[in-house]
């Protein structure tokens, strides 16, 4: 009849390059994913407390004088736009105190906020990660101190996920 549409069935090959196109856009996607996760694990976990602890002095003075900029084109570098907009630099001078506010994390290890805080032995890095919350009866999230030589310590899991019960963590 005029205006009907004729489906052809699909051959085996046809089939089979669909197939293979399909799973190698599944493959693309997945690698993306990937990379992004484990930029974001970089940039919090090993970029950031080798900043603090090995440039401390000096990242903790840019940091008082407002110069964000590498912080953010580094987030960038290492993850994408999206991480690199949504960082946002908080400044609490009466407790010597930076923290960092990341997008909302979406898998445990990666961090709420990270905090740079000047010490009288030099300047300590913090991390409010997130937790396992295995069907309401986990932690929410995890505070973390990192050491200069790039390990950290767990002080234990937390019921909040706010800044506000984080900055309580310092005073």
């Amino acid at each position: 009849m005029p205006g009907d549409t004729l489906i052809f069935p699909k051959t085996p090959a046809s089939q089979k390059a669909e197939d293979e196109k399909n799973a190698e856009q599944a493959r693309a996607e997945e690698k993306k994913k990937n990379a992004r996760r484990d930029g974001i694990y970089y940039y919090q976990h090993r970029f950031l407390p080798g900043m603090t602890h090995r440039t401390g002095e000096r990242f903790f003075s840019d940091l008082e004088s407002g110069i964000f900029s590498p912080l953010i084109k580094r987030a960038h570098a290492l993850v994408d736009s999206d991480f690199a907009k949504a960082l946002i630099v908080k400044s609490y001078p009466e407790k010597k105190l930076y923290v960092l506010v990341f997008e909302l994390p979406t898998q445990s290890s990666h961090c709420y906020y990270a905090a740079i805080k000047e010490e009288e032995m030099g300047y300590s890095y913090y991390t409010l990660e997130k937790g396992i919350n295995l069907f309401g009866a986990g932690d929410i999230s995890v505070l973390c101190m990192w050491e200069n030589d790039g390990t950290h310590v767990k002080l234990g899991g937390r019921k909040y996920d706010d800044l506000e019960s984080f900055l309580k963590e310092f005073e």
